[in-house]
């Protein structure tokens, strides 16, 4: 088996939150989550807003401390590592984030941007990390001569792509990207991803991939992560959860992406869930999904689903106590 980089195992995370004058409730905003991303491997994370995925990365990054469950990269606990494991593990974990307009500091130019990891870090002279930023921005597809600008002097493909060189400064193994295409124009999309993919044949980066976009996840990654409320609720290859699908969450939000071709959007069969995501003060009991589900049967209101493997493929894995059967295609 290929070294697993990164390794979730549990990972819990709930806020506390007041409830009345005395009382205290918690938000269960990842509830027990597992997922590993190997070397150079890109694994996205998808689900509609609120379930989670933003949180799990800020957990990965240290953002956020976890309530419960381990995160490890390169074998190393992230939650319980010292100063020095700390800063060695910031080297190894990088974020791209999603807003380009917002994550660089406008009082410094572009190649002050790209440089301020290695400062931190103290890596090298003042000459030498001018250097390596003018490496960066041409490895992204910017000029050397455009280091002195700042940020506010470049478009948002070119803000960016500033954004992926800084997180690639340190040489990191791993890159989580929160949403990096979902503010840009599609065209400037397609550069952008385009980009990511050869940086990734070309160092040997991991990504955890967060998006809620299924057709730029397609593109990027080679597994799928489902969330919904808080946890997981199918992962596999790329292909088995686009094209073989067990979850009924998981065929809706497939049936929501628009066909590419006209003349066939009108084979495609649109899933319309009713209701709403659960709170996640008071999740329901048994299967989460449950209240939703189109197909839901009186045992799914009372017994919580494990994530457990499918019969067409042992790495494909859902939590649906009544999977659906395998979609023709």
């Amino acid at each position: 088996m290929t070294e697993a980089l990164l390794s979730v195992e549990g990972l819990v995370k709930h806020f506390p939150v007041r409830r009345g004058w005395f009382g205290k409730a918690y938000v269960r905003a990842v509830d027990g989550v597992s997922f590993s991303v190997a070397r150079g491997e890109a694994l996205g994370l998808v689900g509609e807003s609120g379930c989670g995925k933003s949180t799990t990365g800020n957990l990965v990054l240290r953002l956020l401390a976890p309530t419960a469950g381990s995160i490890r990269v390169n074998g190393k606990d992230v939650a319980r590592a010292n100063a020095g494991e700390g800063r060695d593990l910031c080297r190894q974990v990088q974020m791209v984030f999603q807003d380009p307009f917002s994550s660089l500091n406008p009082a410094l130019s572009a190649g002050a941007n790209v440089a301020e990891p290695l400062r931190v870090q103290r890596v090298g002279s003042r000459a030498s990390r001018r250097q390596r930023a003018a490496e960066l921005f041409g490895q992204v597809g910017l000029r050397p001569d455009q280091l002195d600008r700042r940020p506010a002097e470049f478009s948002g493909g070119q803000r960016q792509r500033i954004g992926i060189a800084r997180a690639l400064a340190l040489n990191p193994t791993l890159l989580l990207l929160d949403e990096p295409v979902s503010s840009l124009d599609v065209s400037v999309q397609a550069q952008v991803l385009n980009l990511l993919r050869r940086l990734q044949r070309e160092l040997g980066l991991a990504y955890l991939f967060i998006s809620h976009d299924l057709s730029v996840v397609r593109h990027v990654c080679d597994r799928v992560a489902v969330m919904y409320a808080g946890r997981i609720v199918e992962i596999g290859a790329r292909d088995a959860i686009f094209r073989r699908a067990r979850h009924p969450y998981t065929r809706a939000l497939l049936s929501a992406v628009p066909l590419p071709d006209p003349a066939r959007r009108g084979e495609k069969e649109r899933i319309v869930l009713r209701g709403e995501m659960p709170s996640l003060l008071d999740p329901p009991r048994g299967c989460r999904f449950a209240p939703r589900c189109f197909q839901a049967q009186p045992e799914c209101r009372t017994h919580d689903p494990e994530l457990l493997p499918m019969e067409d493929n042992a790495g494909h894995r859902a939590a649906c106590l009544f999977p659906m059967p395998v979609a023709p295609h």
